[in-house]
């Protein structure tokens, strides 16, 4: 089965994500730098930093707040790792992380829009009144009460 380009773009980004986060980490273990932590935490930070920002832009590709919160959350803790290893106090880490919160709740709720405002004012596009689901309705109980062939038993 084939995939689609749009999946297998996804997935050449994705290795390519993973394979740099690897060489930094080996190379932040083989000549420490003393910038960041350690090896492993500075792997998940350019992961984290990587698929967040990928999810960032399948957020505004496919219009979707899921994309876009999860990106969030992602790029946060990438946020907050890196404010801490430039030795920034935590509680400045953690209101610089939680403003960017905010502003990415604001412009997921501008971009995306309110889905759930479409849904509740009947404003969707295969929205059907209760009239059109009853026509529809006895329409398929009509296909369905055709006549069925008459069988002829062994016995006479």
């Amino acid at each position: 089965m084939r995939k689609p380009k749009n999946q297998v773009l996804l997935s050449i980004i994705s290795i390519l994500i993973i394979t740099v986060a690897i060489a930094v980490m080996i190379c932040d273990w083989a000549v420490p730098l003393n910038i960041f932590m350690h090896p492993v935490l500075t792997f998940f930070m350019i992961v984290f930093g990587g698929f967040g920002i990928l999810c960032y832009a399948l957020g505004g590709v496919k219009k979707s707040s899921w994309f876009f919160l999860v990106g969030a959350f992602q790029i946060g803790l990438v946020i907050i790792y890196v404010l801490i290893c430039v030795r920034v106090y935590w509680y400045i880490a953690l209101i610089v992380m939680l403003s960017f919160w905010t502003i990415t709740g604001i412009v997921t709720f501008l971009v995306c829009g309110n889905e759930t405002e479409e849904i509740a004012l009947n404003k969707s596009s295969n929205y059907k009144d209760y009239k059109q689901r009853n026509a529809e309705q006895q329409k398929d109980d009509n296909t369905k009460n055709e006549e069925l062939p008459e069988i002829k038993s062994f016995k006479n």
